[in-house]
């Protein structure tokens, strides 16, 4: 019995859901983009403060005189550490905003 619940635990705490927002990482003025990013583990399950994002990638662009900011359709992620056995333990992830009148 105390395995039951020993094994539940674990299990719950295997996959931990952390809060992240995402943070700049690069961009462009004269191409008018903005990159944002956040890295997480193997065993996080990411929840991505989406609105703090954009809200981040509107003040950029409008620092640079744009009026605000949309982002592509696709983020870039990038396994940056693998174990031994080729899984993935350290993603990488990038959402580009496009700054637009």
């Amino acid at each position: 019995m105390n395995y039951r619940f020993l094994s539940l635990g674990l299990f719950l705490l295997s996959s931990c859901s952390v809060d992240i927002t995402p943070k700049a990482v690069g961009g462009s003025k004269s191409d008018g983009t903005v990159t944002l990013g956040y890295e997480y583990g193997q065993f996080d399950r990411p929840n991505v403060d989406m609105a703090a994002a954009q809200a981040s990638a509107e003040r950029r662009c409008i620092a640079w005189g744009y009026k605000h900011a949309e982002p592509f359709d696709a983020a870039d992620n990038v396994c940056e550490q693998r174990n031994l056995y080729g899984t993935c333990t350290h993603t990488r992830v990038n959402i580009r905003y496009q700054c637009v009148n």
